[in-house]
């Protein structure tokens, strides 16, 4: 179930990048249970800090060599098309949070 969400959070925020801000204020990089998911978090928000968004090519480009191990850029595309709206995405936050 956590991977689930956690899939959901990262999912949104590659599809919508004006959350990754207030996602980024409430989860750090340990919220997340997998070695991918963590290296797919810290892509998020350091090309979020670099470029003011990210999207699943920016993210593809700063996992560079670990982009394999985050599951490759399938996975990333992936986790982007199943999200069709980000309006739930704090209910996502709160509850990972409170695991």
């Amino acid at each position: 179930m956590n991977e689930d969400m956690e899939r959901q959070i990262l999912g949104t925020m590659l599809y919508d990048a004006k959350v990754i801000p207030d996602v980024s204020e409430i989860l750090d990089t340990s919220a997340f249970t997998t070695h991918a998911n963590k290296l797919i978090y810290n892509a998020i928000t350091d090309c979020y800090e670099k470029y003011g968004s990210c999207d699943v090519m920016l993210c593809a480009t700063e996992l560079d060599s670990n982009l394999n191990r985050a599951g490759g850029a399938v996975e990333l595309h992936d986790m982007q098309a199943s999200i069709v709206e980000s309006v739930n995405i704090d209910y996502y936050v709160s509850e990972l949070k409170e695991v």
